[in-house]
């Protein structure tokens, strides 16, 4: 499962940096691999791995869902944009600020570990 993840991660980051140059190069087909781009690392690599990341037995399961949640919002909030979709403001800041909550508390939980 921890390949699987691997994989699909990559996969995903690949897909994601390859949205981000072809409109730069003016390559055909751009805006049909930014939604399928974002839609597949929102509908199949974040739910993996957060799947795979809660069922690893961390001690702060919350902390690392939020995480998640929040990359998902981001990433939401982005594909809203470059679409011209109202509401994309929303989804992004809450991301955002969702995102900065959640390292706040992972360095909380990493701080008190370490204090042990």
């Amino acid at each position: 499962m921890k390949k699987t993840a691997y994989i699909l991660g990559v996969a995903g980051l690949i897909i994601f940096a390859a949205t981000l140059l072809f409109p730069g190069f003016h390559i055909a087909g751009s805006s049909l691999l930014i939604g399928y781009g974002t839609i597949f690392n929102e509908i199949i690599v974040l739910p993996f791995i957060a799947f795979y990341v809660l069922k690893s037995g961390t001690a702060h399961k919350m902390v690392d869902f939020l995480v998640v949640l929040s990359i998902f919002l981001l990433i939401g909030g982005l594909f809203f944009k470059l679409q011209h979709w109202p509401g994309s403001f929303i989804i992004a800041a809450s991301g955002f600020v969702l995102f900065c909550l959640s390292t706040i508390l992972f360095a909380n939980y990493s701080l008190r570990k370490t204090l042990k």
